[in-house]
């Protein structure tokens, strides 16, 4: 999902899922054709968060660290390049967190081009429902605005859209339906957006109010 223009991973009136946000366009944010990154923050009425930033390097290995994914451990076709995507999943720093007692991988979308870029032209057999998802990290709290949050902009896949509090406790949870470019906002002040395959939510029992357990040193690189 594309982030919010400023939604993610890019904040826009509508912040992105399984994207990006969508918010007012901002300079430098990536394409929004159907070349460009798919789901993301999503833009604001006015326009979309961008995604861009290179790759971090991570560190890791144990549970709850993060690690540097080669392509292995993700969905069945996470190794195969994406000729659309401008961040391929196997060079994307991974990590763990916790939902319910239960390990979730992630892919970290720390920066402003990750944000913006987020799920966008994955499909079905490049993330394990239930078991991998994307984690959307802002540098700083994200007010929540009903014309502010993600969308479904080159987004094919069905997402949930999991909004948590700086406190890491769940705000609200969103449905996106792919390529739908509507804003799908969080009722309160977020600063991770996890992002699921459809269901996976359920699967795992999150609900408002679920604490997410995210390691401490996973934070926005800006």
């Amino acid at each position: 999902m594309k982030p919010l223009t400023l939604l993610a991973g890019t904040l826009c009136v509508a912040l992105t899922v399984g994207g990006c946000i969508k918010t007012a366009e901002e300079p430098g944010t990536a394409d929004s054709s159907p070349s460009g990154s798919t789901a993301s923050e999503s833009p604001s009425s006015t326009g979309q968060m961008t995604t861009g930033g290179e790759p971090t390097a991570t560190s890791g290995g144990t549970s709850g660290t993060t690690t540097t994914s080669n392509g292995t451990t993700g969905g069945t076709a996470s190794a195969l390049p994406h000729p659309d995507r401008v961040f391929q999943l196997r060079d994307l720093k991974r990590a763990t967190i916790r939902v319910n007692g239960k390990p979730v991988q992630v892919w970290v979308m720390d920066d402003p081009g990750k944000r913006q870029e987020g799920m966008m032209f994955l499909k079905d057999a490049d993330v394990k429902n239930g078991e991998e998802g994307m984690l959307f990290v802002f540098p700083d709290v994200q007010p929540g605005q009903p014309d502010r949050g993600f969308w479904m902009r080159n987004t094919l896949i069905a997402l949930d859209i999991v909004y948590i509090s700086p406190a890491k406790k769940v705000v609200n949870i969103q449905v996106g339906k792919p390529l739908d470019e509507t804003s799908l906002p969080a009722t309160g002040d977020f600063q991770y957006v996890l992002e699921l395959e459809k269901g996976g939510a359920a699967s795992l029992g999150i609900e408002a109010g679920t604490t997410i357990e995210i390691p401490a040193d996973i934070t926005a690189q800006q």
